[in-house]
């Protein structure tokens, strides 16, 4: 047994490294434009490498070339970035249609007469009276670096108006 295994391997060794001739000529004289002695392991070993050249050579274009745009996955910066941002804009127009379809339906309720007057007691009122409604009791006092900047505008203007 231990015989046959190492037939085999001597066999296909024999195989693999047996020289063979390839010889390249004219159809029309028979003249040899070439030969090259090969064998088996040599044919592979070419093979082997001139694929993997290939390999590299189109991973590198489709790497470093436009290409790489039409690979599912591989999308330009611009194209993310351009995308957020039409994201945000649907999603704030989204936002701006529902609140214009609710003005639409309150609009429609009033002109079709649906809505019931709200009772005095509960409805929130303005009274100029109620200090908290009053416009001039929001009154902000002035503070030091705003009286500065006022006295620099008003010294600007008075310059101004002389030079005139």
């Amino acid at each position: 047994m231990a015989g046959n295994k190492e037939s085999r391997k001597e066999y296909w060794k024999r195989k693999l490294l047996s020289k063979y001739r390839l010889v390249v000529m004219d159809d029309s004289t028979f003249e040899e434009k070439g030969s090259f002695r090969l064998s088996r392991m040599n044919i592979f070993v070419f093979g082997s490498i001139f694929s993997f050249i290939i390999i590299a050579l189109t991973t590198v274009l489709i790497i470093y070339s436009p290409l790489r745009q039409y690979i599912l996955g591989y999308t330009a910066v611009e194209n993310q970035r351009e995308t957020v941002n039409l994201l945000f804009k649907v999603d704030s127009l989204e936002h701006a249609m529902q609140n214009n379809d609710k003005y639409l339906a309150s609009l429609k309720k009033t002109l079709a007469g649906k809505v019931k007057p709200q009772d005095d007691k509960t409805a929130p009122s303005f009274d100029i009276n109620n200090p908290q409604d009053d416009p001039k009791a929001y009154r902000v006092t002035p503070t030091r670096s705003d009286s500065l900047l006022r006295r620099e505008v008003d010294a600007a203007e008075r310059r101004r108006d002389s030079v005139k």
